[in-house]
């Protein structure tokens, strides 16, 4: 109103200026412009907004987190707090708020190119919440925003994508500049470059820049993730996360800090930054190298200058070491460059000082070129720099392996099991990004104690790979579609991508739409099936699949294999509880469980096989009589019948002979097993509240039951697997050690530099590594 007092604060050189000055004009206001001085000394400014008696700030959120750094009385007179130009945290208006000041929080989103302002959204301070980034609301009127993928299709509601606006604001391109303008400018519509999310109520909230996105070690990472991670650290007054190149060319992580005056730290820093990072973000997320300073560069505009954000140059090393210690001076030297650190002293710990597996197997390697014999292991079992000199002056232990144990499973990192997978899957042929994408799902399965189609089975994946039987860059495209379903063609690509595609177009239409179904043919058989409704189950989706494959099962009543193993897999959220995840398989994970029961003369449980008359049996004749059905009778040849109609007949992929080995040698053909996903959102029936409370009350019924006697829990479906999911991240990947040294072998006969790590002394690594 003509009554206001508006602060300007902007750069001339910034297109926010212009907002400050005609904004308050136009309505008749008064503009307090601030001087250079005063914008350098916060105190100064806020004792500028005092004495002219300002009553609307306009802020880039950089500065107004400087200004929460001061502690001051909250001007009295401030009734309206703008913020724009960056991506605002949680945590800052809820600061402002806790000291006392009670304007009026508004954010907003513009750029240059849309003349300003173009969406905004009034705060709500959250001071008990996870720090997180503030929606910048809606669209002003005559603006529209909308979310699109890589193709420029919009993408249904909270999945993350390039926001576009569109409206008269929008500029009509650069000048000069035809080839960038084509590139952002398409008639009223520009792209902003920003990753975005569509919430349900129609508000946007920001979530990077899609040229801010980095990719360390094959993972994609966004840097504001764990800048919000840093932030919510009581002794981190302000930081920013970048990706730097090492010593040897390699981007790593590099996080600079802004220290509270008042922080205390039990460790150096950069430790104790490290270990609390560890307990939010998983290791691959979490900076090796945290640098302390006064204070963020910033750019004339107020905005954190990020190019000129650099680590400290280590050219040389001072460990304080005497010279008649070879093997710690070597190391030292390592040590020094691998974790960008210019003092390095016998007593240091590799971990604390921002080490990880994967640097220190680059780093072992290294060392025993220069002379030394280590391994891996001798880095997590020797931790500091005189215990690994020492091991290494011990030439007998060189030779320590992980000794085999047919009762224990040889646990190892799940870096070095990530990198064994992505190198071997990359050697074999597929992409960068497919080998990531494949290697988590084998990895999962192992994290999830399932016996096959885990770690263990990714040599025969990449054999089949390297000699053309599966397609190494399969082309997946869709061949027919509608607003909730479609149809995908696998270029007989691996299983395991082609059905990550298929799940999350699926999971897209039920979010769009409340359904999605998802037909897929010419793929490879996919595996675990458990795994993709998992996913479904963790975005509130509920999630259905199922796959045919190689003969196995013969109908009842007949002797031919005419069905395949036939995964079927269910999954359901919940509110208190694990998510439901049901995966069934008409005769391989039965089979096994029975045959490692009766190995290890253990009883089999009444229900694991049905006889001819389909009553629950106990006796492993009735499975070889049944042909392999052990869920009984015509149930179980019906449920074959039903799912082989869906991922066979359905999909237009193949079924029943179609799968003969014998055939498909003879035709040399490629197998095309057929896939069939269902998402289904549950606010298609009622609320989600409502949804997940009655799954937790048929969850508290199921639990609640009356127990067998000896039975002291009754367990859900996958409800042991995510358990032993959350347990095997503590400890390690579990290995059999058949499967270990089955691995192993591999990797030395196909010269992969990845080393499976061993994990010893877990109690000590579990909060390193």
């Amino acid at each position: 109103t003509a009554d206001d007092r508006y602060l300007h604060t902007a750069s001339f050189a910034f297109s926010s200026s212009m907002r400050q000055f005609l904004l308050p004009l136009s309505r008749g206001a008064a503009v307090v412009i601030a001087s250079q001085e005063e914008l350098l000394d916060p105190p100064a400014l806020l004792d500028r907004i005092d004495a002219d008696g300002v009553t609307v700030a306009d802020l880039v959120p950089s500065y107004w987190r400087q200004l929460t750094r001061q502690h001051l009385q909250p001007a009295n007179k401030l009734r309206l707090l703008l913020s724009a130009s960056e991506t605002l945290l949680s945590d800052l208006p809820a600061r402002w708020t806790a000291l006392g000041h009670r304007a009026r929080m508004v954010n907003m989103y513009g750029q240059t190119e849309t003349t300003g302002i173009v969406a905004m959204h009034t705060i709500t301070p959250d001071r008990g919440g996870e720090v997180r980034p503030v929606p910048i609301g809606g669209p002003i009127p005559g603006t529209t925003l909308q979310v699109v993928d890589s193709a420029g299709r919009q993408v249904p509601i909270g999945v993350v994508g390039e926001l576009l606006v569109t409206g008269p604001g929008v500029g009509l391109g650069y000048l000069g500049r035809p080839e960038e303008t084509a590139k952002r400018f398409v008639g009223d519509t520009y792209r902003t470059g920003d990753r975005a999310r569509r919430l349900r109520d129609g508000t946007f909230v920001l979530m990077g820049r899609i040229d801010e996105q980095v990719k360390v070690r094959g993972f994609r990472i966004e840097p504001g993730e764990i800048e919000a991670a840093l932030k919510a650290d009581p002794r981190v007054e302000e930081c920013a996360v970048v990706a730097r190149p090492d010593p040897f060319g390699e981007d790593r992580l590099v996080a600079f800090v802004v220290l509270r005056q008042d922080a205390s730290f039990e460790l150096e820093p950069a430790s104790s930054l490290r270990a609390a990072l560890r307990t939010t973000l998983p290791a691959y997320m979490v900076p090796p190298v945290i640098v302390a300073i006064d204070a963020l560069p910033l750019t004339p505009t107020g905005k954190v200058n990020r190019a000129a954000l650099s680590p400290p140059d280590v050219t040389h090393t001072e460990p304080g070491i005497t010279p008649n210690q070879p093997a710690e001076l070597l190391l030292a030297g390592l040590w020094s460059r691998y974790l960008g650190v210019a003092q390095v002293r016998p007593d240091d710990n590799f971990f604390d000082l921002g080490g990880d597996s994967s640097t220190g197997i680059r780093m072992i390697q290294e060392a025993n070129l220069a002379g030394l014999a280590l391994t891996p292991n001798h880095l997590f079992r020797y931790q500091t720099l005189g215990a690994l000199a020492g091991a290494a002056s011990q030439p007998e232990l060189s030779a320590v392996r992980p000794a085999p144990s047919a009762a224990q499973p040889i646990r190892v990192t799940l870096d070095s099991a990530r990198s064994f997978g992505e190198e071997a899957l990359l050697q074999a042929g597929l992409t960068r990004e497919h080998a990531a994408l494949m290697t988590s799902v084998q990895l999962e399965a192992s994290l999830r104690g399932q016996p096959t189609h885990n770690l263990g089975a990714i040599p025969r994946y990449a054999r089949r790979l390297a000699s053309g039987a599966t397609n190494a860059r399969p082309e997946i495209r869709i061949v027919r579609e509608t607003g909730v379903s479609a149809l995908l063609d696998g270029d007989n690509g691996p299983g395991q991508l082609v059905a990550l595609a298929a799940m999350d177009l699926a999971m897209e239409k039920a979010a769009a739409t409340g359904i999605g179904v998802v037909g897929v043919r010419r793929s490879n058989h996919f595996g675990a099936a458990g795994h993709y409704v998992l996913q479904a189950a963790l975005r509130g989706l509920i999630g259905l699949a199922t796959t045919n494959s190689a003969l196995w099962l013969a109908p009842t009543g007949g002797v031919t294999p005419l069905f395949g193993t036939n995964p079927l897999a269910a999954g359901f959220p919940a509110g208190r509880h694990h998510p439901i995840v049901l995966d069934a398989s008409m005769s391989v994970t039965a089979k096994g469980k029975v045959a490692q029961h009766l190995e290890e003369g253990r009883p089999l449980p009444p229900g694991w096989i049905f006889d001819s008359a389909g009553r629950p049996s106990v006796d492993p004749a009735d499975l070889v009589a049944g042909l392999g059905i052990p869920i009984g009778g015509h149930k179980g040849y019906g449920l074959a019948l039903v799912m082989e109609a869906l991922s066979g007949v359905l999909t237009g992929a193949g079924f029943g002979s179609d799968h003969s080995r014998a055939r498909l040698k003879q035709q040399g053909l490629p197998p095309d097993f057929g896939h069939f996903f269902m998402a289904i959102d549950p606010e298609l029936f009622l609320s989600r509240a409502e949804f997940l409370s009655r799954v937790d009350r048929m969850i508290d019924e199921v639990k609640g039951a009356k127990r067998m006697a000896g039975v002291e829990e009754i367990r859900l479906p996958g409800e042991a697997e995510l358990r032993a999911r959350e347990h095997n991240l503590r400890e390690g990947v579990p290995l059999s050690p058949a499967v270990y040294q089955a691995l192993e072998k591999y990797r030395r006969d196909a010269g992969l530099r990845s080393e499976l790590v061993a994990v010893e002394m877990v109690e000590e690594l579990a909060g390193r590594a």
